[in-house]
């Protein structure tokens, strides 16, 4: 069927303008796409992040300590597979850190000084810790920190910690310095996370008991 050449370029002028009106649809569409998808980044990032301190908080250190605790050997991994488990992960170490007396700070300079060492400590622990080591605040004066060694090495850290703390200026007249207590446990094996954070825990209990100030460290015990 012969059609006449306007009726054939009318045509060409529609599809032309279709294939437009389709290619900004497109574009605003991939637009609000990106814009969704960091968006929800955003909004993920502070769901996992403490917004005083900028460390991660108690969800963001449950998701990549059930991770990292899937590394470890089972008690009845074969002899070969453990040694392999082993040499990327020798153990997990759970270390609770609490600030002593920290309410009677609070109540003796204020809470934008309370707020100050919260935020000073956080800091310091960065400077501390390795980018691999887990630091999370899990709220009030209670940090948590996972590190992938065996117990020797991470009471090694903790005193460091301890140590560097005692002996941080924290910019608030008339205050002296500040101490920290120290409860850790560590693991060679999958054990349920809850069961580790509670003896560590424990550990910081018995470390405040005694006097505070000091590293206290407990075995694992089911």
């Amino acid at each position: 069927m012969n059609l006449p050449i306007e009726v054939w370029q009318s045509a060409a002028i529609g599809l032309g303008v279709v294939s437009v009106i389709l290619a900004g649809a497109y574009l605003m569409c991939r637009r609000e796409c990106v814009l969704l998808r960091a968006e929800n980044e955003v909004l993920l990032q502070l769901a996992n992040t403490d917004q005083l301190t900028g460390l991660g908080n108690r969800r963001l250190f449950s998701a990549r300590a059930e991770y990292l605790m899937k590394l470890l050997p089972t008690p009845s991994t074969n002899q070969a597979r453990y040694r392999e488990r082993q040499a990327h992960i020798p153990a997990l170490t759970a270390i609770y850190i609490d600030i002593d007396h920290f309410k009677q700070i609070n109540d003796t300079y204020g809470h934008p000084a309370g707020d100050v060492v919260l935020r000073t400590l956080a800091v310091q622990l960065r400077k501390l810790l390795r980018d691999s080591d887990l630091i999370c605040r899990f709220g009030g004066e209670e940090f948590v920190v996972l590190l992938p060694d065996d117990a020797t090495d991470a009471l090694r850290v903790a005193e460091k910690i301890r140590t560097a703390i005692a002996n941080v200026d924290f910019g608030i007249k008339d205050l002296l310095g500040i101490t920290i207590s120290i409860g850790l446990c560590s693991v060679a094996c999958q054990v349920p996370l809850d069961q580790l954070l509670s003896r560590a825990d424990a550990a910081l209990y018995a470390a405040k008991q005694s006097g505070r100030n000091r590293v206290v460290v407990f075995p694992f015990s089911d």
